[in-house]
């Protein structure tokens, strides 16, 4: 866990005829293995937050995918791509996709229901603005004056130490020593 922070699997069981989840935008790149029967994939090749982080995934949390995606065209020389049992399809972090079972125009098989896992490799947990600010913030929990709560509002303490200098500024010029 020290050298890979985690990964995980999720399973999609998707009727004939339908779609798991609307067009969004995830936080992690993922391997989408198909299992069961087809499925169709549009991946835009527009993409709106480049390495979201979790809550600026557009499709989720209430982030519209602006239209723009939808009109700027489509990964994979522009066309949707039909995973069958065995395939697998690498998602990297922030493509903006969707998923039907619907409409395969294909002539060789009825539309039958799907079942992809899709293994998520958290990325955005070890980017190095997530590393950062997890070493910056476990160094400093390590130190007692660092505990304290800032007080809210004005604080004689905090205007002036004497010395013309507040006790705020010291505290910080403290602290990047510290991480330093």
């Amino acid at each position: 866990q020290q050298t890979f922070p985690h990964v995980y699997a999720n399973a999609y069981l998707t009727p004939a005829n339908s779609h798991a989840v609307e067009a969004h935008a995830d936080d992690r790149d993922v391997l989408v293995m198909q299992i069961l029967g087809k499925k169709k994939w549009k991946v835009y090749r527009k993409v709106p937050v480049e390495y979201p982080f979790d809550k600026e995934q557009v499709g989720k949390y209430g982030n519209d995918v602006d239209s723009t995606v939808f009109k700027g065209g489509l990964c994979f020389n522009e066309k949707e791509v039909i995973l069958c049992p065995g395939d697998v399809l690498y998602m990297p972090r922030g493509y903006v996709h969707e998923a039907t079972t619907e409409d395969f125009n294909d002539d060789t098989s009825e539309c039958d229901p799907s079942f992809h896992a899709t293994i998520a490799i958290a990325t955005h947990d070890w980017c190095l603005s997530a590393l950062l600010s997890e070493t910056i913030r476990q160094t400093l929990d390590g130190v007692t004056n660092f505990r304290k709560a800032l007080p809210i509002g004005p604080c004689d303490d905090y205007e002036n130490s004497g010395e013309g200098s507040s006790c705020l500024k010291q505290q910080l010029d403290e602290a990047m020593s510290t991480i330093q």
